[in-house]
């Protein structure tokens, strides 16, 4: 049997596309469950972009067969061509849904928040440098909270219910983010710890004026990343709270954390009761 190649340049930058191809589709499923983790509302693109891959991947390949002769046999057709054509177009028509389809899913999901102030007034003046606050008490939490919203708009994140978490603290039109892996309105995935940062500090960045955050549920997002991944992230909305003059206000559950987690959050972060 003898294979010849009649057009060696078209050959082989046919061959290296299938190569390029195959490259970027062996990463792409390689980082597939880390994104999904990160951002599982894009879960239904990642894997429309792997699909089109692949299906642009038997284009290339046939691509490169049809530049080879066999036994002097051109296995270059006119059906072939045309099947090639049909599997890009489809490639690049998947490829295109999925796009549409991550724009949508962005734009449904994003939070908006808006600045809300409470405008009654309310005897005393409660005092607390700017910062990132803990505390063994929900109710003390909550108090502050409520008690801070007289001076500065506020924002919360709860792993309850929107309803739920204002019924709870005892007020009504503050903002609410839920953390949970139901996908709705002013929701955040609790593994999406990078959005859910960029939410905040988006929040304590608006028109430059000191804001308030109630961060419940610590124990939940830790549970769903893991310690160390959750203290670099409130390290850095402490960052954010001191460069805006904003308050940031976590209880916590000492007894659901080991000594090593209470020392580390302990030595980095005010407490009170």
């Amino acid at each position: 049997m003898s294979i010849d190649i009649p057009d060696k340049v078209i050959f082989m930058s046919d061959l290296l596309n299938l190569v390029f191809i195959l490259a970027v589709s062996a990463v792409t499923l390689n980082y597939r469950e880390r994104f999904i983790s990160r951002f599982p509302s894009l879960k239904k693109f990642y894997d429309i972009v792997i699909l089109s891959f692949f299906i642009a991947l038997v284009g290339v390949f046939l691509d490169v067969a049809d530049e080879i002769e066999i036994n002097g046999h051109y296995l270059k057709s006119a059906t072939l061509s045309r099947i090639e054509s049909w599997l890009f177009a489809l490639a690049v028509g998947i490829a295109a849904l999925g796009w549409i389809a991550t724009l949508r899913t962005i734009s449904r999901g994003e939070v908006r928040i808006p600045i809300v102030r409470i405008e009654e007034t309310k005897p005393g003046h409660v005092h607390i440098d700017p910062g990132l606050y803990l505390s063994t008490s929900d109710e003390s939490c909550n108090s502050l909270f409520v008690s801070l919203l007289y001076q500065r708009p506020g924002l919360v994140i709860s792993r309850n219910p929107p309803e739920m978490a204002r019924s709870t603290i005892g007020i009504t039109d503050v903002p609410v983010i839920w953390i949970t892996k139901v996908e709705g309105k002013n929701t955040v995935h609790p593994t999406n710890l990078p959005y859910l940062l960029h939410t905040i500090v988006t929040f304590l960045q608006k028109e430059n004026i000191p804001k308030v955050v109630l961060l419940d549920g610590l124990e939940y997002l830790i549970l769903e990343n893991g310690f160390p991944a959750i203290f670099k992230f409130l390290t850095t909305l402490k960052d954010y709270a001191l460069l805006t003059d904003s308050v940031i206000l976590v209880p916590i559950e000492s007894r659901a954390h080991n000594e090593q987690e209470l020392n580390l959050l302990l030595r980095e972060f005010e407490v009170f009761s």
